[in-house]
């Protein structure tokens, strides 16, 4: 496989998480078109601050997590403050995962969101479990998994499509303009994936730029599809 589809792959994978679930469930209070313009704008100014984000990985002759760069270029408080982000960061995303993969596989299961914490614990002890072997053990599926996601998304697409109630589409609630708007920002955001898209591009660095904008798009347009 080219290092463009693998970094691509890798950056969807961590763009594309449980954020997007509660999308549509936001955007139905706020109304489409509300829903649809915050998409828009959020995901524009995410794409132009990973690109900001790449250049300086790209420019930066040393590898680093993100606490180095920033202290690198901000210095100690700098690092400070980026490895206090990135730890809160992490965790509350492991504990969104936990939720709704819990919840999730209790529906599946049971047809009830009864058994969701113990879902929840079972699937953090099977993912534990895979870690043993590394990181490497997950990253072998990570391509598998972005294209089973956009299959998934498609198939959804096609079978529910005689569903979709265009009426729906024209709805708009100012009261509750901004409800989407932390949901959505949350789906947006893969700042800690960069350091290992530099590091599978290796040699190739400056396709980054494509990758990101790639990268994306794609989730950009899965986000869409996923929320009509």
């Amino acid at each position: 496989m080219s290092r463009t589809f693998l970094a691509s792959s890798e950056l969807i994978g961590t763009i594309v998480g449980a954020g997007f679930l509660g999308i549509p469930y936001v955007v139905s209070k706020s109304g489409f078109t509300s829903g649809l313009i915050q998409l828009i704008v959020i995901g524009i100014v995410i794409t132009l601050t990973m690109l900001y984000l790449g250049e300086i990985i790209q420019r930066t002759q040393s590898s680093h997590q993100l606490p180095g760069y920033a202290e690198r270029y901000l210095g100690k408080e700098g690092k400070k403050l980026m490895s206090f982000s990135v730890s809160f960061g992490i965790f509350s995303a492991i504990l969104a995962y936990l939720m709704a993969e819990g919840e999730s596989i209790s529906h599946l299961i049971f047809n009830s969101s009864q058994y969701s914490l113990y879902c929840a614990l079972g699937f953090w002890l099977l993912l534990s479990i895979l870690l043993l072997g590394g990181l490497g053990t997950l990253k072998k599926g990570e391509s598998i998994g972005v294209i089973l996601l956009l299959i998934m998304t498609i198939s959804i697409t096609v079978l529910y499509s005689s569903n979709i109630d265009s009426s729906n589409l024209a709805t708009f609630s100012s009261s509750h303009f901004f409800a989407p708007l932390g949901v959505i920002l949350f789906a947006f955001l893969a700042f800690t994936a960069m350091p290992e898209v530099r590091s599978i591009l290796s040699g190739e660095r400056k396709k980054m730029k494509r990758v990101i904008l790639i990268s994306y798009f794609t989730a950009f347009t899965i986000y869409v599809i996923f929320t009509i």
